[in-house]
């Protein structure tokens, strides 16, 4: 799941 939170993290941040 760590994994999965970082890769949603980077896709929030490259959303904004």
């Amino acid at each position: 799941p760590s994994k999965s939170r970082t890769s949603t993290m980077i896709k929030e941040s490259t959303t904004q």
